[in-house]
């Protein structure tokens, strides 16, 4: 399941003006995209308490998920180096989605 799907189905609601289909087609430098994780990445800050940090990291970039705003726990923290900063935000989101799920 796509990234944009699967947080519709976790309770999110997108806010450009393609559906969820057309966003999932567009590749990850279109701005529309861009625009959508953004909202994802707020949404899961300001409701479920899950901050992602996007890094510039030793081959390129990665990401830090912090639960709770626990910024001490390392067990609540992950990181994949080696992306450009969109697709380390994108393996981000869906890692930060995969958390919902469980709960």
């Amino acid at each position: 399941m796509d990234l944009l799907q699967k947080a519709s189905k976790l309770g999110y609601k997108h806010y450009t003006e393609f559906t969820l289909e057309e966003l999932d087609k567009l590749p990850i430098t279109n701005p529309s995209k861009q625009i959508e994780y953004y909202f994802i990445q707020k949404w899961l800050r300001e409701i479920h308490s899950i901050d992602i940090t996007i890094a510039l990291i030793a081959n390129g970039y990665g990401f830090y998920i912090h639960k709770n705003r626990d910024y001490t726990n390392d067990g609540d923290n992950y990181g994949v180096s080696g992306h450009t900063y969109e697709i380390a935000l994108e393996k981000g989101l869906q890692e930060a989605l995969k958390l919902i799920e469980i709960v």
